[in-house]
């Protein structure tokens, strides 16, 4: 079957921002005496939103860590001014399908002001802000399916038609509750995915992608 658009999530999909995440997580766990290792961190808390992790750890430590949410933002912020990478042949494949005119969307459970940072270093993303759409701005975060559905609307293609590109958990989960076909992407970061979800279609390209669109 072919598609005729695609929906991607942008943390761990597009750009290589889980690994930032997790340390930015591990800096602030260990300023109060809680040492976790980032792959522990990355296989319990990845592809949901930072304020589900502030809550999820605070609940299971019994200890309510101030200003977590800034301290994230600001630490976070500071590792990425290296510059950011991106996942696996997604230049590339974002070069294609805007040269085929493909239409797209990014569905994320980041806010909508880090996922516009994020996506600077790929150069052809030249999206309206409606086509950017972000959890926080509708308080439904994955594994809620809400965000995907909103991104169907928005391109005004059928869910069946869409393809969602996909790393985490959560993200899956909230795809398998739509109508759209799921790809999960194997980033070097998630090898916990490579034996989850074994209906659902692994690549390790982003390029693998332009086999399954008109």
């Amino acid at each position: 079957m072919k598609y005729n658009g695609i929906i991607f999530d942008c943390d761990g999909t597009l750009v290589l921002t889980e690994h930032i995440n997790a340390e930015s997580i591990q800096e602030i766990l260990a300023m109060n005496n809680i040492n976790l290792d980032t792959l522990e961190i990355r296989k319990k808390y990845s592809g949901q939103s930072i304020l589900t992790t502030i809550k999820q750890i605070q609940e299971e430590y019994k200890l309510i860590i101030p200003n977590f949410f800034e301290k994230f933002r600001e630490i976070s912020k500071h590792k990425k001014i290296n510059g950011l990478e991106t996942t696996k042949g997604t230049i590339e494949a974002i070069k294609t399908i805007t040269e085929l005119e493909i239409d797209y969307a990014i569905a994320s459970n980041s806010p909508h002001d880090v996922i516009k940072e994020s996506i600077k270093s790929i150069q052809d993303i030249n999206l309206s802000d409606e086509l950017i759409i972000s959890a926080y701005d509708y308080n439904k975060f994955k594994p809620d399916p809400y965000i995907f559905k909103h991104a169907s609307k928005k391109l005004m293609i059928p869910e069946n038609k869409l393809l969602i590109i996909e790393d985490s958990f959560s993200g899956i989960k909230a795809a398998l509750q739509t109508e759209s076909t799921p790809i999960i992407i194997l980033n070097g970061d998630n090898d916990h995915m490579k034996d989850a979800f074994p209906e659902v279609k692994k690549i390790e390209d982003m390029q693998e992608i332009l086999n399954y669109i008109n």
